[in-house]
């Protein structure tokens, strides 16, 4: 019934009543400990590496952007300078 399970959850949750608690000398705990640790360090050495990369390659289009920009303002440049005073930069 839900009174019975009710009272076998809060038996289990409870050290005083099963007895067992896990110390800090126990290997399980090291273990979860360390299995912890790695993961984390492996999600953050994930997730830098892939904002390098994010970065790296925005820049990359950035710089052929404002390239492409520069020589479309200077044609647009020469064609003034050609227009107004018949002189080409060139």
């Amino acid at each position: 019934t839900l009174r019975e399970s009710r009272r076998t959850l809060a038996s289990w949750a409870d050290p005083r009543e099963t007895g067992v608690v896990l110390t800090m000398n126990e290997p399980q705990v090291w273990t979860l400990i360390g299995v912890f640790a790695a993961g984390m360090f492996g999600m953050i050495t994930i997730v830098s590496t892939m904002f390098i990369r994010v970065m790296r390659s925005e820049i990359r289009a950035l710089r052929v952007e404002l390239v492409g920009e520069i020589r479309s303002l200077d044609r647009d440049v020469n064609a003034l300078m050609k227009h107004t005073f018949g002189i080409d930069r060139d």
